[in-house]
Protein backbone atom coordinates (compact mmCIF):
# COMPACT_ATOMS: atom_id res chain seq x y z
CA UNK A 1 0.00 0.00 0.00
CA UNK A 2 1.59 3.73 -0.80
CA UNK A 3 0.67 5.98 1.88
CA UNK A 4 -0.99 9.24 0.79
CA UNK A 5 0.77 12.45 1.59
CA UNK A 6 -1.59 15.58 2.43
CA UNK A 7 -0.12 18.94 2.82
CA UNK A 8 -1.73 21.44 5.36
CA UNK A 9 -2.52 25.51 4.69
CA UNK A 10 1.03 26.64 4.58
CA UNK A 11 1.98 23.74 2.20
CA UNK A 12 4.22 21.49 4.62
CA UNK A 13 3.95 17.98 3.97
CA UNK A 14 1.66 15.88 6.73
CA UNK A 15 2.83 12.07 7.27
CA UNK A 16 0.27 9.39 7.52
CA UNK A 17 0.63 9.44 11.48
CA UNK A 18 0.26 12.99 11.69
CA UNK A 19 -3.29 12.61 10.20
CA UNK A 20 -4.63 12.23 14.23
CA UNK A 21 -3.46 14.74 15.37
CA UNK A 22 -4.62 17.11 12.55
CA UNK A 23 -7.47 19.99 13.90
CA UNK A 24 -11.08 18.72 12.47
CA UNK A 25 -13.87 21.45 12.41
CA UNK A 26 -15.69 21.54 15.54
CA UNK A 27 -19.51 19.78 14.86
CA UNK A 28 -22.46 21.97 14.21
CA UNK A 29 -24.75 21.83 16.85
CA UNK A 30 -28.46 21.78 16.40
CA UNK A 31 -30.32 25.22 17.33
CA UNK A 32 -32.03 23.74 20.38
CA UNK A 33 -29.06 21.81 21.61
CA UNK A 34 -26.74 25.15 21.57
CA UNK A 35 -30.00 26.90 23.33
CA UNK A 36 -30.13 24.88 26.02
CA UNK A 37 -26.06 24.87 26.39
CA UNK A 38 -26.01 28.65 26.18
CA UNK A 39 -29.19 28.80 28.89
CA UNK A 40 -26.87 25.89 31.33
CA UNK A 41 -23.94 27.58 31.03
CA UNK A 42 -25.62 31.01 32.08
CA UNK A 43 -26.42 29.95 35.52
CA UNK A 44 -24.48 31.72 37.46
CA UNK A 45 -26.10 31.21 41.25
CA UNK A 46 -29.07 29.10 42.13
CA UNK A 47 -30.01 29.09 46.00
CA UNK A 48 -32.78 27.32 48.13
CA UNK A 49 -34.38 27.41 51.20
CA UNK A 50 -37.01 25.15 52.73
CA UNK A 51 -38.21 26.25 56.40
CA UNK A 52 -40.85 24.01 58.82
CA UNK A 53 -42.20 25.82 61.55
CA UNK A 54 -44.53 23.99 64.13
CA UNK A 55 -45.74 24.86 67.30
CA UNK A 56 -47.81 24.47 69.73
CA UNK A 57 -49.64 26.20 72.60
CA UNK A 58 -50.82 24.50 75.85
CA UNK A 59 -52.64 26.42 78.01
CA UNK A 60 -52.00 25.99 81.71
CA UNK A 61 -49.13 23.26 81.53
CA UNK A 62 -47.70 23.19 85.14
CA UNK A 63 -44.76 21.10 85.36
CA UNK A 64 -41.89 23.66 85.62
CA UNK A 65 -39.07 22.94 83.43
CA UNK A 66 -35.52 22.07 85.48
CA UNK A 67 -33.22 21.96 82.70
CA UNK A 68 -32.91 21.83 79.15
CA UNK A 69 -36.58 22.72 79.46
CA UNK A 70 -37.53 19.01 80.49
CA UNK A 71 -38.81 18.57 84.53
CA UNK A 72 -37.12 15.03 85.66
CA UNK A 73 -39.48 14.91 88.83
CA UNK A 74 -42.33 14.18 86.64
CA UNK A 75 -40.87 13.45 82.84
CA UNK A 76 -42.71 16.52 81.27
CA UNK A 77 -42.40 17.03 78.67
CA UNK A 78 -40.83 14.47 77.25
CA UNK A 79 -37.29 14.31 75.05
CA UNK A 80 -39.82 13.18 72.60
CA UNK A 81 -41.38 16.60 72.48
CA UNK A 82 -38.20 18.51 73.50
CA UNK A 83 -37.20 17.45 70.00
CA UNK A 84 -39.75 18.21 68.01
CA UNK A 85 -41.63 15.09 67.83
CA UNK A 86 -44.88 16.83 68.85
CA UNK A 87 -47.61 13.78 68.99
CA UNK A 88 -51.08 15.79 67.71
CA UNK A 89 -52.43 14.07 70.89
CA UNK A 90 -49.89 15.42 73.26
CA UNK A 91 -52.72 17.49 74.93
CA UNK A 92 -54.37 14.29 76.27
CA UNK A 93 -51.51 12.67 77.17
CA UNK A 94 -50.61 15.49 79.60
CA UNK A 95 -53.83 15.85 80.65
CA UNK A 96 -53.66 11.77 81.97
CA UNK A 97 -50.47 12.78 83.58
CA UNK A 98 -51.83 15.31 85.53
CA UNK A 99 -49.16 18.18 84.06
CA UNK A 100 -52.40 20.02 82.81
CA UNK A 101 -54.37 22.98 85.93
CA UNK A 102 -57.68 22.01 87.01
CA UNK A 103 -57.96 25.75 87.75
CA UNK A 104 -61.58 26.53 86.15
CA UNK A 105 -60.15 30.16 85.12
CA UNK A 106 -57.78 29.18 82.22
CA UNK A 107 -59.95 29.54 79.18
CA UNK A 108 -57.31 30.01 76.59
CA UNK A 109 -57.47 27.29 73.76
CA UNK A 110 -55.17 24.57 72.89
CA UNK A 111 -53.18 25.93 69.69
CA UNK A 112 -51.58 24.18 66.70
CA UNK A 113 -49.20 26.41 64.01
CA UNK A 114 -47.55 24.64 61.04
CA UNK A 115 -46.14 27.00 58.18
CA UNK A 116 -43.85 26.06 55.65
CA UNK A 117 -41.55 28.21 53.67
CA UNK A 118 -40.06 27.65 50.25
CA UNK A 119 -37.98 29.98 48.60
CA UNK A 120 -35.85 29.51 45.16
CA UNK A 121 -33.41 32.14 43.62
CA UNK A 122 -31.25 31.64 40.56
CA UNK A 123 -29.41 34.39 38.96
CA UNK A 124 -29.32 34.06 34.76
CA UNK A 125 -26.03 35.88 32.75
CA UNK A 126 -27.68 34.84 29.30
CA UNK A 127 -25.62 37.61 27.42
CA UNK A 128 -22.07 37.49 28.40
CA UNK A 129 -20.66 40.79 27.39
CA UNK A 130 -23.35 43.85 26.36
CA UNK A 131 -19.99 45.76 25.43
CA UNK A 132 -20.91 47.85 28.23
CA UNK A 133 -17.94 49.47 29.92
Amino acid sequence: KKLAVKKDKNGKEIKQEDEENEEKPAPKLNPAMKFALRLLTSTKNVTYQHTINNGMVLPGFNAKPQYIGQNFDLGAPGFDFLLAMQDPEYRFQASQKGWLTKDTRVSSYYVTDFRENITGRATLEPIQDLGLS
